[in-house]
């Protein structure tokens, strides 16, 4: 009788222990969606994966990866961020208006990792995405900026110091030096190598801008008059930069201007032959300027309207470790954001990280709100269809400024 208690109550608690899961919470289910550049997309793939497997015994995770161009980030969230991604990447240049606009949560997870990572709070990097003391995004790569890639079978280094050289021999091998002169960020280079400006307000409401200026060593229409001159030059080609690698396959093109991201397809395109310098100088009345440049960063974001802020932040950052860096870098040429990643040995190597460095010493960093864009993209293309007369390039400039630097303020 007593042995056959005991084996009731052993039956009774093991069907206990049976319905409890043996006294194992049930794992908790996590659905994400996360955007990444078709560049990117298979390390993303792999990342993710080896993030799930990780975190197998803490939860269900469901991570749905879509490709999404980075330049698109911005708008597809404000148009709808709570159907947008719960994690994406975007560039420097799009933080305001992000933020602003409240779709960026302060990220969490090894924050203080990350930025020491980074170079610390003072780094401008980290800076950019911080406010009182929060980090919003996880910096991930340090190397959205543009250079110049050229053709070694055409150039020498010293050839390409000068845009007048470079413009030269291509004309004459009847090929073309490129450049996207319906892009502000490229149009930017010939203003700043005169002095001229670009930027927010302190209030954040407007552009300040003086390209139409008439003061200084160089005017702004000292400047569009050099960059008429350019676009008439039969060495030139302006082509959009989302045709630029379908343009670069006719074999036309032997100098252009890019930025890391394409190191690979330039690479690929002129193997040994490929070369990367900074920007050249160009000629504004009978002297020789330094083209500037714009300069940047990219992150990894959270969406303020995800509901698994926690685990977005493990994935946003898990994409932004070192390992992870390295890997974008050997994939799409970007220079990591990790400082250890980027002063490592191969990366340092890089002739177009090399180019981006010297380049850097003539950038500023991008800080222009929205209604920047479009006047620069009409006033590039008045240049390059050449129609604009040089008695009314003053005019054109007044009316580009007066449109850049409209008030926002509601």
């Amino acid at each position: 009788m007593k042995n056959r208690t005991i084996a009731l109550l052993f039956v009774m608690l093991l069907g206990i222990l049976l319905a409890t899961g043996c006294g194992r919470k049930e794992k908790e289910k996590i659905s994400l969606t996360l955007w990444t550049p078709l560049q990117e997309e298979a390390l993303t793939k792999d990342a993710i994966k080896k993030f799930v497997r990780i975190h197998e015994d803490e939860a269900e995770l469901d991570i749905k990866i879509k490709t999404e161009e980075i330049e698109n980030t911005k708008k597809k969230i404000m148009d709808s961020p709570k159907k947008s991604a719960d994690i994406f990447p975007f560039a420097s240049d799009q933080y305001t208006d992000l933020k602003s606009a409240g779709v960026l949560a302060s990220v969490n997870y090894e924050t203080e990792k990350a930025i020491k990572e980074s170079g610390g709070n003072s780094a401008s990097i980290v800076d950019a995405v911080s406010e009182y003391s929060k980090l919003f995004a996880y910096p991930s790569t340090n190397s959205n900026g543009y250079f110049l890639y050229y053709n070694k079978k055409y150039f020498k280094p010293e050839d390409v110091a000068s845009l007048d050289r470079i413009l030269e021999i291509a004309a004459k091998e009847k090929k073309y030096f490129a450049m996207d002169w319906e892009s502000g960020w490229y149009l930017y280079s010939f203003f700043s190598a005169a002095g001229k400006t670009i930027q927010i307000n302190k209030e954040g409401t407007a552009n300040t801008c003086n390209f139409n200026s008439m003061e200084g060593n160089y005017t702004g229409l000292d400047v569009a008059n050099a960059m008429l001159a350019i676009a008439k030059h039969p060495g030139f080609q302006h082509v959009a930069s989302d045709k630029l690698l379908a343009t670069l396959e006719k074999g036309e093109i032997i100098a252009v201007v890019n930025g890391t991201w394409n190191a690979k397809q330039f690479a690929d395109l002129w193997g040994k032959d490929c070369g990367a310098a900074k920007l050249p100088s160009y000629t504004i009345n009978n002297n020789q300027l330094q083209m500037g440049s714009f300069a940047g960063y990219k992150y990894i974001g959270v969406n303020s309207n995800t509901k698994q802020k926690k685990w977005a932040s493990m994935a946003a950052r898990w994409l932004t470790t070192y390992k992870y860096q390295m890997i974008r870098y050997q994939t799409t040429g970007e220079c990591p954001a990790n400082l250890e990643a980027a002063n490592s040995y191969k990366v340092q190597i890089s002739a177009p990280i090399a180019a981006l460095n010297q380049q850097n010493q003539h950038a500023t960093v991008q800080n222009v709100l929205d209604n920047y864009w479009e006047p620069m993209e009409a006033f590039g293309k008045a240049i390059i269809s050449g129609d604009v007369q040089k008695e009314d390039l003053q005019a054109l400039l007044d009316r580009t400024v007066q449109e850049i630097t409209i008030d926002s303020t509601p």
